[in-house]
């Protein structure tokens, strides 16, 4: 059986990442956002350097993926063509640090607990 960490531990595993920031909690605005809508919109989350790297990625991933999976079959693809890309941590792992990301993943455990999972990711790309 998995163990999940209880939130203490998790908050502690992911205090590097955390490490200079001002904590990250939910104003009561949010809170009731969340409760009636089912989501929460959050503005500015990644700096510009940080949408940069992303985008990085993404253009990586465009470069290298040369199949890809579209109405239940396996086609191949060239750079810049459509992508839809399933377990897209598994080609970048760089997408965890965006999933526990310090200035949303606290607000995440506030509202959702800690037991939360990933349980897939995609990267889609559909050119002009």
């Amino acid at each position: 059986m998995t163990q999940v960490a209880p939130i203490a531990d998790l908050s502690a595993a992911l205090a590097p990442a955390y490490a200079g920031m001002a904590p990250v909690r939910l104003s009561a605005e949010q809170r009731t956002t969340f409760e009636r809508n089912g989501f929460l919109v959050l503005d500015e989350v990644l700096t510009p350097a940080e949408v940069a790297h992303y985008r990085t990625v993404v253009a990586r991933l465009n470069q290298t993926i040369c199949t890809h999976v579209q109405s239940r079959q396996v086609r191949s693809r060239q750079p810049g063509e459509a992508l839809e890309l399933r377990n897209a941590v598994a080609a970048a792992p760089e997408w965890l640090d965006l999933m526990v990301h310090p200035r949303a993943f606290p607000l995440v455990l506030e509202l959702m607990g800690p037991h939360i999972t990933l349980t897939t990711s995609h990267v889609f790309i559909r050119p002009p």
